[in-house]
């Protein structure tokens, strides 16, 4: 399906990347938001609001009364009132809880998969366990290797391919990768090649692939300690089901943009598709759910360009 696609983009034509790296939309993305404030909010002052503090958040604690609290280890972060989660849920290395509204030192797990109004649900129904997160909130991503191979010379009927008729790429199924441990082949140039595989390609797979002249130019594994590097789509349907934006929220109230600790997550759609420009458009939507939760937009709202 459209994952899919999207996925093999890299395998295909010219792409564009930021020179020294993607990591520095980060660091732009808050240049820009100090930028913004600065000439929107001059009645503020100069103060910087917006600051960037390396730390390792371990544990969120949310309590209706006093927000998100925010652990680096035992070090308190201070409190919140909107927490955004910008990593996939199974690899952010977070714990999250709540306070128990009958003992404040009684800790447990926060419902990430929506709250339950308890002024509507009873507490002795089934209505009031909250339902459980999709699959795809829960499967380990996929971890792939990159591999660019030059002095290469094809070996067809390693794919059981025509000689004359070897396309300049070769997508390989779920079930013939867990085989071959090969995602895609594509045809760079004249004798250069690049190789997409789950695990670092052995020398005996690289000759039968590419004849025994081939050199190994470059070796990069994605995810590897953090995770995988793409979600596990898993066949799609069902297992594609997106986590919501909101995954938590303290309102009181459930009716309307209610007030309260909420937690949102900007990683919600790479369930159906993963690229950095879906994280840009779950980025927006979740800036503009929290600009209307706090008040600073009007929750109806709505302007060119806008997903909500």
């Amino acid at each position: 399906g459209l994952s899919g696609l999207v996925s093999f983009i890299p395998t295909k034509g010219k792409l564009f990347g930021v020179e020294g790296g993607n990591y520095q939309l980060i660091g732009s993305a808050l240049k820009q938001a100090q930028s913004t404030r600065s000439s929107e909010c001059k009645e503020k002052g100069n103060k910087k609001n917006i600051k960037h503090v390396a730390k390792e958040v371990t544990t969120v604690i949310g309590d209706l009364e006093t927000g998100m609290e925010l652990f680096s280890g035992e070090e308190s972060l201070g409190n919140y009132d909107v927490v955004i989660l910008a990593a996939p849920l199974q690899h952010c290395g977070t714990d999250f809880f709540v306070k128990s509204h009958l003992d404040g030192a009684v800790l447990q797990p926060m419902p990430v998969s929506g709250m339950i109004d308890s002024d509507e649900a009873d507490a002795n129904t089934h209505q009031h366990i909250t339902p459980s997160l999709p699959s795809s909130a829960t499967r380990p991503y996929t971890q792939v290797t990159t591999s660019v191979v030059s002095n290469g010379n094809l070996q067809s009927s390693y794919f059981n391919l025509s000689a004359s008729a070897v396309p300049r790429s070769i997508y390989v199924s779920e079930e013939a990768w867990q085989l071959e441990n090969v995602f895609t082949v594509t045809h760079l140039t004249s004798d250069v090649f690049k190789v997409f595989s789950q695990t670092e390609l052995p020398e005996t797979t690289l000759n039968a692939m590419f004849g025994p002249n081939h050199v190994l130019e470059y070796v990069k594994l994605w995810g590897g300690k953090h995770g995988g590097a793409t979600p596990d789509f898993n066949g799609g349907g069902e297992s594609s089901t997106s986590t919501p934006f909101l995954l938590y929220d303290g309102a009181e109230k459930t009716t309307g943009h209610g007030f309260g600790p909420a937690l949102f997550y900007v990683n919600s759609m790479e369930a159906s598709v993963a690229a950095v420009e879906i994280s840009a458009i779950g980025a927006k939507a979740v800036a503009k759910l929290c600009a209307k939760r706090l008040e600073l937009i009007p929750p109806t709202e709505t302007a060119r360009g806008d997903e909500l």
